[in-house]
């Protein structure tokens, strides 16, 4: 009998109230919108090189990112001699961005791309989230005992295995594999995926998301912010009416900005990865007395 992933983790996140809570996502508003920020940033890695270079970006207050608008793909950082394109969201996000005293720059160590939007029907929202939640507790498997995660990294190059960990559990186009299909099957994500739209799959992220309301919101659009492989981002806009330009552009500059950590202190994301680490060591450990997990042999495994 397939055997249901543990809902222990949402229900942790949802009782938890300060904002850097298992990398709790950031909850913001526009007049015509809800948003919800998952940042790189706030995730704990195991590429402890990553980590530390994210945080100097972030004392130094610089950062890159590009966004895709519909299909095509917009500097959001200057080049040696081109400014940042000439676009609506990006030119606000600049300003924005400056008024906080973050800069941009051609190639910092916080690069995050944001991709192009998947429309989710509210509806589909929990089923979603769901997913999500799943999604999370499987990399936590696949990676094995955090604690030991660091070592691993640094000597067997595993951060480096390119959406192998996505590879394994989201069966998108170009990105299936039959360990994952297998590892889908015997953890229940299979069914919850099914559940989701085709093309929002593509957005799932191993994160938790809040909750919702999804009566009083019209349409609701994910974007995936791609950083490194283990820590992606995610941007949730719910438009509380019919969604328009200056709507999505009015959001879009809000979750750049959040994106960049521009209103946050480096103390404060490491707090954030501390906590996102004591919950996968919970996982973990709660995973190895379950008998679903094997301490030694997930970690002789990567």
């Amino acid at each position: 009998m397939k055997r249901m992933l543990r809902t222990r983790p949402l229900a942790i996140a949802m009782a938890c109230v300060p904002l850097y809570c298992t990398a709790q996502p950031l909850e913001l508003d526009t007049d015509a919108a809800h948003i919800i920020v998952v940042r790189p940033l706030d995730f704990w890695s195991g590429d402890t090189s990553m980590q530390r270079d994210t945080l100097d970006a972030m004392r130094s207050r610089q950062v890159s990112y590009d966004i895709m608008l519909d299909g095509t793909r917009y500097r959001g950082s200057p080049l040696v001699l081109q400014g940042v394109s000439d676009n609506p969201v990006t030119l606000g996000a600049q300003a924005a961005l400056a008024a906080r005293g973050t800069t941009l720059v051609r190639r910092s160590a916080y690069l995050f791309h944001v991709l192009d939007a998947t429309v989710l029907a509210p509806a589909d929202y929990a089923k979603f989230a769901k997913a999500q939640l799943d999604y999370r507790q499987l990399l936590v498997r696949r990676e094995g005992d955090p604690r030991t995660l660091p070592a691993r990294v640094r000597f067997r190059n595993i951060a480096g295995d390119a959406l192998s960990i996505g590879a394994l559990f989201i069966p998108v186009p170009g990105l299936g594999t039959a360990a994952g299909a297998q590892a889908m099957a015997n953890s229940g994500i299979a069914e919850d995926l099914g559940n989701v739209p085709r093309p929002a799959r593509a957005a799932l992220i191993p994160a938790v998301l809040p909750s919702l309301d999804t009566g009083a919101y019209r349409q609701i659009d994910v974007r995936r912010v791609d950083f490194t492989p283990d820590t992606p981002g995610e941007i949730v806009i719910a438009y509380r009416s019919d969604k328009t330009p200056q709507a999505e552009q009015e959001a879009l500059v809000q979750a750049i900005v959040a994106l960049a950590g521009a209103d946050t202190t480096a103390d404060e994301v490491d707090s954030a990865r501390q906590t996102d680490f004591k919950e996968r060591v919970e996982m973990w450990d709660a995973c190895v007395a379950d008998g679903e997990c094997q301490k030694e042999a997930s970690n002789d495994r990567q």
